[in-house]
């Protein structure tokens, strides 16, 4: 886990400190570009737990998971704007990998258009899409569920 904070410099710009063992900073001239690199940063920190707990012999492994899980969606939906996003693990970890990937992508429209973009014949590109597809579906199903 991971501290953060953004503070505005001189000349506006913006330094961004992470403490957790060591401490390291980076500067940015956007205060919206630090926000992005701290969603991004915490992105990949779950996805990197999960590759960790899914190897892990521990038997609190599912229980972090299942945490592990709501925190890459919440993630998820911070990176790509989309509030009560959904998504299964798999196609969570499978976009998440991708924009972790891939800086320029910044919203779900962005994702959409790089989808667009990729080869049809790759093999990750149809899983890609299927993911993509899947967080629809999910989202869908969760909306419906809060207007019950």
């Amino acid at each position: 886990m991971f501290y953060h904070s953004i503070a505005p410099e001189r000349a506006k710009k913006y330094a961004l400190t992470v403490e957790g063992g060591e401490s390291s900073q980076r500067t940015f001239h956007k205060k919206t570009e630090g926000e992005r690199f701290i969603g991004k940063a915490a992105l990949a920190q779950s996805l990197n737990t999960d590759r960790y707990l899914s190897r892990s012999q521990n038997k609190e492994a599912p229980r972090l998971q299942q945490l592990n899980e709501k925190h890459l969606n919440e993630r998820l939906s911070r990176v790509l704007k989309q509030p009560n996003l959904q998504a299964e693990m798999k196609h969570g970890i499978t976009i998440g990998w991708q924009l972790v990937k891939s800086p320029q992508i910044q919203s779900k429209d962005d994702l959409q258009k790089h989808l667009n973009e990729l080869n049809p014949n790759h093999g990750k590109t149809n899983e890609l899409k299927e993911a993509f597809s899947g967080l629809d579906s999910s989202s869908k199903q969760k909306e419906s569920e809060l207007e019950k």
